[in-house]
């Protein structure tokens, strides 16, 4: 037997005798304490196999001969000066690092790192609920970092439950330890409250209509939300207008990016026929000039034959359901108006009677508890399915450097 094969046989035989020993150490129960380095050697078990499965898998990629031998392998561009350093200080010009280009048609291979500031970084959360992206197109992370706090701030829009969901978040993120996902929860939930807190100002909100005991008002009249609800109404459409707006020219920059005309296409038309319909509906809705109806729906016929060319005659279909994507986003004005109510119903509640105030302080709780959640889930529902469906790319393939467990 050649020497790779043997040392493949010793690897499986050890790896049983591991398997053998997990199984008693499973049954020990509370004797347990009579073997105190027996888990430090099912430990230590569990790195050799892991760094040595490694260590056999990057063979079948290494090509040698007599004189020489050739590693290809991925490196992030970032690091690859660094990586070439010390190659030249460990073999002193024995070892040549080339870089070499990939094909269009070989790129769907490219290792995907995602890599952001640590400002942004927790958001990474919501990114890795989905399949990596491929190659060349767009990371969402940095625009999910503005816009998500932005929705969850729209919808709780109180002082009063802002700050209180701060201070609840710094809390968690202390109880948990630095790039744990609990952590990055925590930490979107603080910018997130910090918007509400922000919009609470703006709305003149103090759990509800407390704050106007406190002589805080809105900043405009319009911006009162159980005054001004068909405002509230417009103004939430208008916001997913432009979210889903944003995330078409987002599919057009993957397009152009990956060499894909009919995707370009496909999203140009998308967003043509998007803005012919928001100038019909203004049109008609006496908001702009009827001169502007004709150019309207000539935008919307050259969309739509864009559209075609790219996706097909299953246009006509989409474009009802884009329409519904964008009246989604009314969920904006509905789900924070809701909390308004309740917040007002718990502070009449409170100005009747001493059960009164029992009452209006759990139906607060109460409220608190929905602030956190509902606006956390129909955030996400908003960018993961009326936003990222018009540009995210799923495919690409983890970047998983070669490195060895507990430091070896």
């Amino acid at each position: 037997m050649s020497e790779p094969g043997g040392q493949t046989l010793r690897l499986e035989r050890r790896r049983h005798r591991a398997v053998r020993i997990g199984l008693v150490a499973g049954g020990l129960g509370a004797y347990w304490p009579q073997f105190p380095g027996l888990l430090d050697q099912l430990q230590e078990s569990a790195r050799f196999v892991s760094n040595r499965l490694q260590q056999i898998g990057t063979r079948s990629t290494i090509f040698k001969t007599r004189y020489s031998f050739v590693v290809p392998g991925w490196v992030p561009r970032d690091s690859l000066a660094s990586l070439r350093r010390e190659l030249e200080e460990v073999s002193v010009g024995r070892i040549v690092l080339e870089e070499v280009s990939v094909p269009r048609e070989e790129e769907m291979r490219v290792p995907i790192q995602i890599v952001n500031p640590a400002l942004i970084r927790p958001f990474e959360v919501f990114v890795r609920l989905l399949p990596l992206p491929r190659y060349r197109t767009v990371d969402p992370t940095p625009l999910l970092a503005i816009t998500f706090p932005l929705f969850f701030g729209f919808i709780v829009g109180d002082l009063g439950y802002g700050l209180t969901i701060a201070a609840l978040a710094l809390i968690l993120r202390r109880r948990f330890v630095v790039g744990s996902r609990m952590r990055d929860l925590a930490t979107v939930l603080l910018y997130s409250a910090g918007a509400a807190a922000l919009f609470g100002i703006v709305f003149g909100e103090f759990f509800g209509t407390l704050g106007a005991a406190f002589g805080l008002r809105p900043l405009h009249p319009n911006l009162h939300r159980l005054k001004s609800i068909p405002f509230f109404l417009g103004l939430s459409v208008g916001i997913g207008c432009l979210h889903v707006f944003l995330g078409l020219v987002l599919g057009m920059v993957n397009s152009v990016r990956r060499r894909h005309r009919a995707g370009l296409w496909h999203r140009a038309g998308q967003a043509m026929a998007l803005v012919a319909l928001i100038l019909i509906v203004a049109v008609l809705g006496g908001g702009a000039s009827r001169t502007l109806l004709m150019p309207a729906v000539i935008l919307l016929l050259g969309g739509m034959a864009l559209w075609i060319a790219g996706e097909g005659f299953t246009a006509p279909i989409e474009l009802l359901s884009m329409a519904g994507n964008v009246l989604s986003y009314a969920r904006l004005m509905a789900v924070g108006l809701a909390g308004v109510v309740l917040a007002m119903v718990a502070n009449e509640l409170g100005s009747r009677s001493l059960w009164g105030v029992v009452a209006a302080l759990a139906l607060h709780l109460i409220n608190l508890v929905l602030c956190v959640f509902s606006p956390t889930i129909h955030a996400m529902r908003l960018h993961l399915v009326e936003f990222f469906t018009k540009f995210y790319e799923t495919g690409g393939l983890a970047y998983k450097p070669l490195k060895g467990r507990g430091g070896v």
